[in-house]
């Protein structure tokens, strides 16, 4: 059989780290290293705990994550909501990044167009256009 592997990761290895929830990235920051960038969808999801009001949802996670590591906050939530298709959250995400690391220059719609439903391109199209747009 095929043996799948996968990469990991240690503890201050990571060059950047992409968080799809505010908690999210403060829960894995150990992991990027010195210098590394955290790009942040700025969005929190409520644990149960918060949700039932027994416990209140940590305030300054951003801020903590900006005190300690090049931070690029995304309101991709929002911005795949305004486009009508909160799934396309990732791809707002992955413009953003694709800013923040200077990384224009690659044909993203020919590798978005390869690797997504015909469907779904004109939509991931566009939120991979508002992320490139985002300026944190």
């Amino acid at each position: 059989g095929t043996k799948v592997y996968s990469p990991i990761i240690g503890r201050g290895e990571a060059d950047v780290l992409v968080a799809f929830e505010k908690m999210e990235a403060v829960r894995y920051a150990e992991f990027l290293k010195v210098g590394g960038t955290a790009v942040i969808n700025d969005y929190a999801i409520m644990p149960l705990p918060v949700a039932t009001g027994m416990a209140d949802y940590p305030e300054g996670t951003i801020e903590a994550m900006q005190m300690s590591f090049p931070t690029l906050v995304v309101p991709a939530s929002k911005i795949a909501d305004e486009l009508g298709n909160p799934k396309c959250m990732n791809i707002v995400l992955l413009g953003a990044l694709v800013k923040a690391f200077h990384l224009e220059d690659i044909d993203w719609n020919a590798a978005l167009e390869a690797s997504l439903p015909q469907k779904a391109l004109a939509l991931n199209l566009a939120a991979f256009q508002a992320g490139l747009a985002c300026r944190g």
